[in-house]
């Protein structure tokens, strides 16, 4: 009789795919031979259009890059770069001190150029009746795309001091359009074409957001720093000192202290992104705080979303991949100096620009890691086969 002897054994197979998502620096292209100081800060966020990079420096260069990196095109300019680049119907518009460019498509010619007596603080806002250009100064030109020639334009004048070099982007709100100034006031302006067919745009409301304080050669300002509409008769706002919202019906303005020195973004679920100062957060169409997403001790200064992935900016030169939602971070890359603007994404990477100038390109990589627990016998003296006793 042959004995086989019993074997248990105990078979544990546990092969798992576990995701590790890396961010990774595809290149970086230092675009100033001169040490950037921290007073020099980049603020123009770079452009993605039709596979290429467009970038505009503090000296006042346009750049242009193919996605390897490899350069295309430059022009100087003879002011400097705030403002980013954005794209317009009929091109690409780059706002150089106090002029506006629409450069041709597929080159950087001027198709057209408008200028005001005082620098851009805002990206460009277009609108149906046209493009809207907002000047330090306190004066807003509405602009023919076609031609830069000025429909309208409309200043008004006050003793106070003008201060920051970039303000609110401007945006739409039912039938106004709202923009923010560097004294702390929020204008609803209305367009509409007169009896003889002549374009205006006429402030509609004014609200004052903060108090200024006047003594002792000492001035507090505020800023607006982000704008976007919110519930129904309600406009959200961020300044330097505070944020809060603004009653459109009755004028009440509400301040709070959780909005200072904040991005705000609408997103797909209806409810706020607000990022900045210390972290990010999460807010109600009405302003108020629903949760904490993360907190920073630095300044964010971007959120890029593409697909499953979020790309977050910092000005402490933190580089942070997280998932779409921010809800986890994935990934962190820490680069030399800040960085001051946010980034963008194209074609499957996301493209930013330091504050020392340097363009980087940044992918994203998935390595899959295979975790395996190898077959345990329940008898580790066990004889193999060729030992076996008949």
């Amino acid at each position: 009789m042959i004995r086989t002897p019993i074997l248990v054994t105990f078979l544990l197979l546990v092969a798992a795919s576990l995701g590790a998502e890396e961010l990774v620096i595809n290149w970086a292209v230092p675009l100033k031979n001169e040490f950037a100081s921290i007073k020099k800060r980049e603020f123009a966020a770079p452009l993605y259009r039709d596979g290429l990079i467009y970038v505009a420096l503090r000296d006042g260069r346009l750049m242009v890059f193919g996605r390897d990196g490899r350069k295309a095109g430059e022009r100087r300019f003879t002011g400097g770069f705030v403002v980013p680049p954005v794209e317009v119907a009929g091109g690409v518009l780059v706002c150089e001190s106090h002029t506006a460019h629409l450069l041709e498509n597929g080159s950087l010619r001027d198709r057209w150029a408008v200028a005001g007596r005082s620098p851009v603080v805002a990206r460009p806002f277009s609108q149906p009746e046209g493009l809207y250009l907002q000047f330090l100064e306190h004066t807003v030109y509405l602009v023919d795309p076609a031609d830069g020639a000025v429909k309208a334009n409309y200043t008004f004048y006050g003793e106070s001091q003008l201060s920051y070099l970039m303000l609110s982007q401007p945006v739409a709100y039912e039938d106004k359009r709202v923009f923010g100034f560097s004294n702390g006031q929020v204008f609803f302006f209305l367009y509409r074409k007169d009896t003889y067919g002549v374009d205006e745009i006429l402030p509609f409301y004014k609200y004052q957001t903060g108090e200024i304080q006047v003594g002792a050669e000492k001035r507090d300002f505020y800023d607006i720093f982000s704008l976007l509409p919110g519930s129904e008769g309600m406009l959200l706002f961020s300044n330097g000192e505070a944020g809060g919202s603004i009653r459109v019906s009755n004028g009440a303005v509400t301040k709070t202290g959780e909005l200072r020195n904040l991005t705000l973004k609408e997103r797909a679920d209806g409810t706020v992104l607000a990022y900045g100062e210390a972290g990010a957060l999460v807010l109600a169409k009405d302003g108020t705080v629903e949760r904490r997403l993360f907190s920073s001790p630095s300044f964010v200064t971007g959120v890029v979303e593409a697909g499953p992935y979020a790309l977050v900016t910092e000005m402490h030169g933190v580089v942070s991949l997280y998932l779409s939602d921010l809800s986890r971070k994935l990934a962190t890359v820490r680069i030399p100096q800040g960085v001051s603007n946010g980034g963008v994404w194209g074609d499957g990477a996301f493209y930013l620009l330091s504050d020392m100038g340097t363009l980087y390109s940044f992918g994203v990589v998935k390595k899959e890691k295979d975790q395996k627990i190898l077959e345990k016998s329940a008898e580790p003296d066990m004889k193999s086969d060729s030992s076996r006793t008949k």
